[in-house]
């Protein structure tokens, strides 16, 4: 059962989000080096505990919910994605 008193939704929330977004560049910033594995995983963790917060908290009367489906999406854009430039091919 979720506390009912909103200073602690909100510091709940913002641990969740912020934990998220770190995992999320964690993720991202140690793409192949040899702690990998180990990011992934806590990203994975991380994908997993906002998902469920999401889920969780998308019955509260204020909408807070809304917020982690933003945090959500953007872990998952932002380790998708690819926003390293490709050498430019040119034909001469």
């Amino acid at each position: 059962m979720l506390p009912s008193d909103p200073p602690v939704l909100f510091w709940i929330l913002t641990a969740v989000h912020l934990l998220g977004l770190v995992g999320a560049v964690l993720a991202r910033s140690r793409e192949g080096s040899s702690g990998n594995v180990l990011c992934l995983t806590f990203f994975l963790a991380c994908l997993l505990l906002v998902g469920l917060t999401t889920m969780a908290f998308l019955r509260m009367p204020s909408g807070a919910g809304v917020f982690s489906g933003f945090t959500l999406g953007a872990m998952i854009v932002g380790t998708t994605c690819e926003f390293r430039r490709s050498p430019s091919t040119s034909v001469a």
